[in-house]
């Protein structure tokens, strides 16, 4: 795992066709920093005009455990495509599907509601297809972690657990990620590559992707990731969309020559 910004990241970059290649991009802990309160979790004026230039090349995907619908309030962005709650929005799952979710998350969220509502720190916030014990401001959060984990493991029917940092993402038991969501992505925008940055262990459903076609950078140097180069923090944003922008014109060329349609 090496640093974007070294001579091999940029040639892994340049070998993409840049009309067939997507971007997609984790919110949280990515294009904006981790928050006491995840309302507070704004784009920078210079992340978003970053964005909004690179959209004029590209196609642009953001990829979030939260919800389509606190995406649109929190994201002052506009990308191609929205997909929340790890997945489960934004892809065309069925009426019924989402009927049966919702009734699931609903139990769940009244025995949490019974269990967790006097424990100091910790914050149940319900996504509708899906629920986020967030416990960052607990004291002693081994502990309360511990403790959240044991309720979690009474509620029926059994949620698909994904941990994050300092939260326990809770799902239906259905065959949804990021990374499906991703490659499912790709097939609807008919494009054949990806570029996509994340920081958090629900990234790694994209980075564990097998093959080539999909360029995967890590926000945080994490030994055990799968993810191919990493940015330091999520401050090296803007300056990976500031150098993808100077390498667009050559990208361009090079796909209207037919040439680097693929990663090695």
């Amino acid at each position: 795992m090496r640093h974007f910004f070294t001579k091999t990241g940029f040639q892994d970059l340049k070998k993409l066709s840049i009309s067939k290649t997507l971007f997609a991009f984790d919110y949280d802990g990515t294009l904006t920093a981790l928050t006491p309160r995840i309302s507070e979790a704004k784009l920078s004026l210079k992340t978003k005009n970053l964005l909004k230039k690179l959209h004029t090349y590209v196609p642009i995907v953001i990829v979030s455990g939260r919800s389509v619908s606190d995406l649109k309030a929190t994201c002052s962005f506009k990308p191609t495509l929205f997909i929340g709650n790890h997945g489960l929005e934004g892809i065309g799952i069925g009426k019924q599907k989402k009927i049966i979710f919702y009734k699931i998350c609903k139990k769940w969220k009244e025995k949490l509601v019974q269990n967790i509502s006097d424990i100091s720190g910790v914050e149940l916030e319900d996504k509708k297809y899906s629920l986020a014990i967030h416990y960052r401001h607990a004291h002693r959060r081994a502990k309360i972690k511990h403790l959240l984990l044991k309720y979690v493991s009474e509620l029926y029917p059994s949620p698909k657990i994904i941990l994050g940092k300092s939260v326990i993402n809770l799902l239906p038991n259905y065959e949804l990620n990021k990374g499906v969501a991703l490659k499912k992505t790709i097939q609807k925008l008919k494009v054949t590559h990806a570029v996509y940055i994340g920081d958090d262990q629900t990234d790694e459903d994209v980075f564990r992707l097998p093959g080539n076609s999909i360029l995967k950078i890590r926000v945080g140097k994490k030994k055990s990731s799968a993810a191919h180069f990493y940015l330091k923090n999520h401050f090296e944003i803007n300056r990976f969309l500031n150098e993808i922008l100077d390498v667009i014109p050559g990208l361009r060329l090079s796909s209207m020559r037919g040439e680097g349609s693929i990663l090695n």
